[in-house]
């Protein structure tokens, strides 16, 4: 099968994930960029930034980005606070969730990644003080 690939967008501010994709390692990352851009804004309303690594550099990217209304911050500087609270939201994800599966099917792959996604989501909801 392969690797697994999630992506994820999230609120900078509580690192709650809002929108998730799952791709297996023979699909291209950016076709997966303007459905998770529109979960987190169906979901949050307006985005100010959208924050990606490489994958997501395309003139298609940032024309999508703007036409949100949202600032494109593709590849951000190795000591950009930006980048270092994505690089923290993945670092707690794969902490609390772990990166292996005891799934089989790519179906149940899904499944186990999402229900682990809304384990994390409960975490960091009660780091931030949420009542559950």
């Amino acid at each position: 099968m392969g690797w697994v690939k999630l992506h994820i967008t999230f609120d900078i501010t509580n690192h709650i994930i809002i929108s998730v994709q799952i791709t297996y390692e023979h699909e291209a990352d950016g076709k997966e960029f303007s459905k998770l851009v529109d979960g987190a804004k169906d979901i949050i309303g307006k985005i100010s930034s959208v924050f990606g690594d490489s994958a997501y550099d395309s003139r298609t990217t940032f024309n999508y980005t703007a036409s949100v209304g949202a600032e494109p911050v593709i590849k951000p500087k190795i000591n950009s606070s930006g980048k270092s609270r994505v690089e923290t939201v993945f670092s707690s994800l794969k902490r609390i969730i772990g990166e292996h599966f005891t799934s089989i099917l790519n179906s149940g792959i899904n499944n186990e990644i999402l229900a682990k996604v809304y384990v994390y989501n409960i975490v960091e909801a009660s780091r931030n003080g949420y009542r559950l």
